[in-house]
């Protein structure tokens, strides 16, 4: 017919291996199957076709159980880290949605679930320009659910309402101070905790040497950072009593999925001790 073969045996063939398919497609896949059985069927000798075809077939089966499988785990994986990494940016935005609606209950006694009263309270000064300050004075003892401090670091960009007591439905609403620490203002410890994913997720940018201010209605008290701690919820030693004044502040350690049995948090040593005189506090009367 006016046409020639040439044989090259130096010559190397590359296969391009899908070259109009991509790889992952459903359609190559279905191919490579159709193709296989039509080879074995056109190839194999009639005596050992239809067994070959039968253990090739069950092998296919397999392979494609295992496909739809892996696509099924990564379908439930993807769910499961879309949900969890959706998690945290609701329940901060459900906890500053509650302060931002919460206007008409400040300064006004609420109750919360299994009766705990909450107790909002703006009266707090956290300014003291002008105002007689003496290095000693009266503390006021708070009430359990009890807003009676605000905690600012300017370094970290932190600025939250301390409550006396520690609850869910406090936490929600600012930071908490265990009442087995001591009240500001008490020789000990002043232990203080909070969300990570709300009010204290910076937390971990207070460095050594920042400073770490408490106002409350009787008194300003200053720390000074000295160290960044991490510990296991069962370790004590950190929310213990001391002997010596120190602010501790954790949180747990943050993770996208469950809740860290690790904390995280930043020891430091009081530098400033000032309470309002009463000559002040007539004055803002």
């Amino acid at each position: 017919m006016g046409h020639q073969i040439w044989c090259v045996p130096q010559s190397a063939v590359y296969h391009v291996g899908g070259g109009t398919l991509p790889n992952n497609s459903p359609r190559k896949l279905y191919l490579n199957y159709r193709n296989n059985l039509l080879l074995l069927y056109k190839n194999l000798p009639e005596k050992i076709r239809s067994r070959r075809i039968i253990v090739r077939k069950c092998l296919d089966l397999a392979s494609a159980a295992v496909y739809l499988v892996t696509g099924l785990l990564l379908l439930v994986l993807c769910t499961a880290v879309s949900v969890a990494a959706l998690t945290v940016p609701y329940e901060r935005a459900k906890t500053y949605l509650n302060i931002l609606f919460m206007d008409d209950k400040k300064l006004t006694p609420s109750t919360g679930v299994n009766g705990l009263v909450i107790v909002e309270n703006e009266e707090i000064p956290t300014e003291t320009q002008g105002a007689e300050m003496a290095e000693e004075g009266e503390i006021i003892r708070p009430a359990f659910g009890e807003q009676y401090a605000v905690l600012k670091c300017e370094a970290a960009g932190i600025n939250v309402p301390v409550y006396w007591g520690s609850s869910a439905e406090l936490l929600e609403r600012g930071a908490c101070q265990a009442t087995s620490s001591v009240v500001i203002g008490e020789t000990g410890n002043v232990v203080i905790d909070a969300h990570v994913n709300t009010f204290f997720a910076d937390l971990t940018k207070i460095a050594p040497g920042d400073e770490v201010v408490l106002y409350t209605e009787y008194g300003v008290f200053t720390y000074t950072a000295t160290e960044q701690v991490t510990f296991e919820s069962k370790d004590k030693r950190y929310v213990n009593t001391t002997e010596t004044d120190r602010l501790t502040l954790y949180t747990c350690a943050a993770q996208v999925l469950g809740t860290s049995t690790t904390r995280v948090g930043v020891l430091c040593d009081l530098t400033a001790k000032q309470f309002y005189t009463a000559s002040t506090g007539e004055e803002g009367a």
